[in-house]
């Protein structure tokens, strides 16, 4: 069959298949090749960002300590203002011994101390109110609030109200008060 083809048609024959062997070459040599060469390169460009961003984190890993630290005794310092003790109720409790001392300290007589309600608050802090009742003149008023603001725990005010009793002369004798009030605890392990 092959004999009986000119010259022309043996030139036409030989362009066909020099151009298909360098079609499946290009197909199956070269663009793999230049297919894994890229990704080869891409791979490179990313290991060396990885690098760079390693790098980065490692110079920068004396300052992150000192942040940690710095950290770690501020929420030291934190949950010493926490109301102490293992459950709710435990805290709650020495939230009551708290504002007994405190009303003491301050000279006024501790009518009522009453655990309002449920703690209050999700996450690792419980908000425990109270209210308590307490009568005597407005230095101790005064001195009470100064102490529950500058308590050694985490106390806020959230109401207060206050009634006078007039003395015989038309000035206030006896101040009548009551106060809202919350303390913050750590909550239970396990809860949050």
């Amino acid at each position: 069959m092959f004999r009986r083809l000119s010259r022309r048609e043996w030139a036409v024959v030989a362009v066909g298949a020099a151009v298909s062997l360098v079609a499946l070459a290009v197909a199956y040599v070269v663009l793999p090749q230049a297919r894994r060469w890229t990704e080869r390169e891409t791979r490179i460009s990313l290991r060396s960002e990885q690098l760079a961003r390693l790098e980065a984190v490692l110079a920068q890993e004396a300052s992150v300590r000192e942040t940690l630290s710095a950290l770690q005794r501020e929420r030291a310092g934190a949950d010493r203002r926490l109301l102490s003790g293992g459950t709710v109720a435990v805290a709650g409790s020495n939230l009551q011994l708290l504002l007994n001392r405190y009303v003491a300290e301050s000279g006024m007589e501790l009518q009522r101390v009453d655990a309002v309600g449920q703690a209050a608050g999700q996450g690792p802090l419980r908000r425990i109110p109270a209210r308590i009742t307490v009568r005597g003149d407005i230095r101790g008023l005064v001195d009470l609030l100064v102490r529950l603001q500058r308590a050694e725990t985490l106390l806020a005010v959230d109401e207060l109200r206050a009634s006078a009793t007039p003395g015989p002369r038309g000035d206030v004798d006896v101040i009548t008060a009551s106060i809202g009030l919350h303390g913050y605890a750590r909550s239970p392990e396990g809860e949050g």
